[in-house]
């Protein structure tokens, strides 16, 4: 990964970071007494003020967005979880044929392993906010549209997570 490369994923992770922020604080203001939202507003005010005075670093900031948007797709979408290599795994729920294996060929990596719909290739690597970077790797009968499967260890910890919807950033670059 080259420099430019690192400083554009830390740019996007702090925009991602930024953006959730964002959406906490306007949770944090439901519930408030108007005294709390008032000072609440005030200081948001004043950190937007001096961030706006500096022009350069405001301009420096939509560049550096641009070329993240240009090379992200950013959707929210359905994020299930599975567990083909647990023991108990079901065959035709978990996985087709080899359990060890992705639709791709490749070998399933709990930590990387996800499966999406067709008209993401595989090898397309994505971001999932809560769970990181993953790699499309498999395809499932029920991963179609905007969702995402992600492979975990086990079926207790897939049933844990349940089903979500997450900001998923999709690498609009060549697939690996």
């Amino acid at each position: 990964m080259g420099r430019i490369d690192l400083i554009l994923l830390i740019l996007l992770i702090l925009t991602v970071f930024y953006v959730f922020v964002q959406q906490a604080i306007i949770n944090d203001y439901k519930g408030l007494t108007a005294e709390q939202s008032n000072r609440l507003h005030s200081k948001d005010t004043t950190i937007r003020n001096l961030l706006g005075t500096n022009s350069s670093l405001r301009a420096e900031m939509n560049t550096v967005n641009e070329r993240i948007r240009g090379q992200f797709e950013v959707k929210t979408m359905e994020v299930t979880f599975y567990a083909p290599l647990d023991p108990d795994a079901v065959e035709g729920m978990c996985y087709s044929g080899d359990p060890n294996i992705t639709a791709s060929g490749e070998r399933v990596v709990v930590g990387l392993t996800a499966a999406a719909d067709k008209s993401i290739p595989f090898g397309t690597r994505i971001f999932v906010e809560g769970f990181g970077w993953r790699v499309v790797q498999d395809r499932g009968g029920s991963i179609q549209g905007d969702r995402i499967d992600i492979a975990v260890a086990t079926k207790e910890e897939a049933l844990r997570l349940g089903r979500k919807h997450a900001t998923v950033l999709i690498w609009k670059g060549e697939a690996k």
